[in-house]
Parts: structure tokens; C-alpha cells; sequence
């Protein structure tokens, strides 16, 4: 009996064994003579003959991403990088926007740093969720931007800046692949009155080269005890902290440490490391840091995006 009645013995399905199923399968996959013994008998498997090698990835069409097939993940830039053009990321903060007035007339602020920076990377994406315009430059891009003065304004392709952030090549370093000019007009912008610069140096210190000798000089001026550098083979070569914007973010905190971090603000230098010996005096002061821990990146870049969104 079914729902629908009694059924005629001439239309009943025939009825299958397990047994003929497998074998049928078997006989489709190509399983036949001394290969029909391989699988076994209950154990069906699909099309792919052999198991999953490693690496194999079981979504291939996300792995293309840099195709144009339907379905696969578009290829994007890393966000808020662009490059030569100079081109501000200003799409997100003018979509962002709350009293609907557009981000293009509201300055910007310049970085030049390298991709594997990591502290430009994050003050880069903190003035990006500020809704500031931020433009991202390679050094090696900064021939082929546009750098003008206006009056009491700098702009870059029309656009007005207020902020720098240089993290690129040493300007003092005699780099070959560096134009002197370039780096020269570059460090002039830093110092202009309306520019908020991370570092700005001025004439003097640009001059000399902005070095150990210079901010010695400065700092024993300001009555900052300090002292040459320790010897290679010294035993005690010196503990170094890190400043920004006039306040340690990392390393010993001593009097002497806070009072060097105001002396080199007040010259213009906001990021620097300042090396100090166990007796409290400053040895070294390094105005062009390499940060590579994660906690001190992090520390610095928020002081330093909150100066140069200001």
C-alpha cells in the first residue's frame, strides 16, 4: 500500500541490493578486473582518486584573487598606500563625514617612509580612521612630486599640507639614490612656520648634520647632563629610550631622559631614541630611529598622530 493506492506488480520499482550498487559504482569509476578489489566493499569514494596532497587548497578560486573570474576576490592595494601620483586617501573620511562638508580642503598630512615601515604604517592608519587625508610616498617617488609654495601654505599637486611625517632615507646621509636637492626642499618644508613636522631641523642643526655633536651642545646648554658615548668595550654601553612629542614611550624614564625629550621638541625633534648611562647622564641621541618592536611602534604612533592631526 502507498498514499496513493494499491500500486500495479507491472510498475513497482525493482529493488536494488547494496551489493549490486557497489558493484555498479565500481564498474562506472573504471574499477574492473584486478582493480575492482582496491576499495573495499561499503567505502564509496568520489572522483579524486588519490587523497588531498599537502597544500592543495580546497577553495581555488579564492586563491586566484588576481583574476577576473566570477566569484573570486577582487585585488586591492594595501589600504591608505598609493603611489606616484601623489593621491590622498581622503575617499573614507569624506564618506564618513558627519556635518556632510567635503575633506579636500582640509589639509593633509605627507608620509614617506618605506612599505615595511612599521610605526608610518600605523600613524598612517590612525590619521585614515581620524578622517584625515593622509598621502603615503616611497623616497624613491619624491622626484616626481610636485612641491610648491603658496604663500603660507605647501601643496602637493593642489593639495594643501600641514603635516610631514619623514621616515624615509636619512636626509643627512650622502645616499646616492637621494637628489641632495630633493632632500633638501623636503627638509625645507619641514621647517616651514604652518608645518607640523616629525623631524623638523633647524638651519643649525641641518647644517651640522643633526647629529651626537649638535644635540650635545644643545642639551648641556639646557642644562642636561651629559657625556660622550661609551666604548665599544665599556661595560655599561648605555639603556635607550624611546620619545615622542616630548614624552618617553619606552625605555627608563629618568630625570635627565624627560629633560632631554623637552630639549629636542623644543628644537623641532619629536621622535627620537635618547641613550643614558646608569649614572643618569645622556651619552647619545639618535634623531632618526629604527622601531621595530610592535609596543614601542604603537606608543610612539599614537602621540605622533595626535600632533599631526591637531
Amino acid at each position: 500500500m502507498s498514499w496513493f493506492g494499491p500500486q500495479p506488480a507491472s510498475i513497482r520499482p525493482p529493488v536494488i541490493t547494496a551489493a549490486r550498487a557497489l558493484s555498479s559504482a565500481a564498474l562506472l569509476l573504471g574499477q574492473t578486473g584486478a582493480g575492482r578489489g582496491a576499495t573495499p566493499v561499503g567505502q564509496v569514494r568520489g572522483a579524486r582518486r588519490e587523497t588531498r596532497g599537502p597544500g592543495a587548497s580546497r577553495y581555488a578560486l579564492l586563491d586566484r584573487v588576481r583574476g577576473k573570474r566570477r566569484g573570486e576576490l577582487p585585488a586591492s592595494p594595501p589600504a591608505g598606500r598609493h603611489t606616484s601620483p601623489a593621491r590622498f586617501a581622503t575617499d573614507r573620511a569624506r564618506a564618513n563625514t558627519r556635518n556632510g562638508e567635503g575633506c579636500s580642503n582640509r589639509p593633509g598630512v605627507v608620509i614617506i617612509a618605506a612599505p615595511s615601515d612599521l610605526l608610518a604604517q600605523l600613524v598612517a592608519t590612525s590619521l585614515i580612521y581620524a578622517h584625515v587625508p593622509t598621502c603615503q610616498l616611497h623616497p624613491a617617488e619624491l622626484a616626481d612630486i610636485e612641491l610648491e609654495w603658496h604663500g603660507t601654505a605647501v601643496t602637493i599637486g593642489g593639495q594643501p599640507i600641514c603635516g610631514l611625517l619623514w621616515r624615509g632615507l636619512d636626509a643627512f646621509d650622502r645616499d646616492p639614490g637621494l637628489d641632495p636637492l630633493i632632500a633638501a626642499s623636503w627638509l625645507a618644508a619641514a621647517s616651514f612656520p604652518s608645518m607640523r613636522a616629525v623631524n623638523a631641523y633647524d638651519p643649525a642643526a641641518w647644517r651640522r648634520g643633526a647629529g651626537w655633536s649638535v644635540w650635545k651642545d644643545r642639551l648641556g646648554e639646557c642644562g642636561v647632563p651629559v657625556q660622550p658615548p661609551p666604548e665599544r668595550h665599556s661595560t655599561s654601553p648605555g639603556t635607550r629610550s624611546l620619545v615622542a612629542c616630548g614624552a618617553v614611550v619606552a625605555g627608563p624614564e629618568t630625570k635627565c631622559v624627560s629633560a632631554a625629550a623637552e630639549v629636542l621638541e623644543s628644537s623641532g625633534v619629536r621622535l627620537a631614541t635618547v641613550t643614558s648611562l646608569p649614572d643618569g647622564r645622556v651619552c647619545d641621541v639618535d634623531a632618526h630611529p629604527q622601531v621595530s618592536d610592535s609596543l614601542e611602534a604603537r606608543r610612539a604612533a599614537t602621540r605622533i598622530a595626535d600632533y599631526l592631526a591637531a
